[in-house]
């Protein structure tokens, strides 16, 4: 389901591609390099700052970041559960 943003600002498949290897890389030459692969690299250094410099982009990215962060610390809580939980079942047994 598109999100809102993507919607209301007309965020097109590239730009969601940028943002989305943005985050991966944090290199956003390289995000736009693979989001435009016509592009040459210097095109791609002076457009990818041109991309994070509009509000929507921006805003999209910070939503996606937070989003990932979430994830992040929910996955890494998980595993601290389980560890906790592996623990907890070795020394019972001991």
């Amino acid at each position: 389901m598109p999100h809102p943003l993507w919607e209301k600002y007309k965020i097109n498949q590239n730009q969601r591609k940028f943002i989305e290897e943005y985050l991966k890389s944090c290199n956003a030459t390289q995000a736009y390099m693979i989001a435009y692969p016509d592009a040459s690299r210097r095109t791609a250094e002076v457009n990818s700052g041109k991309l994070l410099a509009k509000k929507h982009i921006k805003e999209e990215f910070d939503r996606r970041f937070e989003e990932s962060l979430k994830s992040d610390f929910s996955e890494a809580q998980e595993a601290e559960t389980e560890q906790k939980v592996k623990y907890v079942t070795v020394h019972k047994k001991a």
